[in-house]
């Protein structure tokens, strides 16, 4: 996870790939763009250009599945990597849900803001989750395919709330 684009090759990438998987990894998460806290995002385009010719190599040496954020998931996803990974959990691109749907894979939902203010933190991320399974639910994503993420580490939420969040989870 997070490589900081230390593996930013084909034969790089694919090497790591198969490196993680030795090391125990039961996903490979592909991202092309840092979702660290103060990070410059990159536009679609930017995103398919720098994942064109990482993701044939990856999905070649990987023998767990891919899973890809939200920006280049109708890509990646038509190239067959696995799994869509929306780190704004279906609230931020109106099309996420459907991609989801049309390619019948898992989508996991992670829970983020773009402001750490919150009334009562759990409660506030199950109207997000309830919100976001409730439009996957509508265009045709089941159930069997919605991972729910608590989105812990991300810029949506402080030190102590992800403390409390982590404390209060169940």
């Amino acid at each position: 996870f997070s490589d900081g684009g230390k593996f930013n090759t084909p034969e790089a990438a694919a090497a790591h790939v198969t490196q993680m998987i030795e090391d125990g990894a039961d996903i490979i998460d592909l991202g092309v763009e840092s979702t660290r806290p103060g990070c410059t995002p990159l536009t679609a385009d930017e995103e398919i250009e720098r994942l064109a010719q990482l993701i044939d190599p990856v999905l070649h040496a990987s023998t767990v599945p891919v899973s890809i954020d939200a920006k280049t998931a109708d890509y990646a996803l038509s190239k067959g990597a696995h799994i869509l990974n929306d780190i704004w959990g279906l609230h931020y691109d109106p099309d996420m849900a459907a991609i989801a749907a049309k390619y019948k894979v898992p989508v996991i939902i992670m829970h983020n803001s773009n402001d750490t203010n919150y009334g009562d933190i759990i409660e506030d991320m199950k109207a997000y989750f309830f919100f976001a399974v409730d439009k996957a639910l509508k265009v045709g994503v089941t159930p069997q395919q919605i991972w729910l993420d608590p989105g812990i580490g991300f810029f949506g939420k402080t030190e102590e709330q992800n403390i409390e969040v982590m404390q209060r989870l169940g």
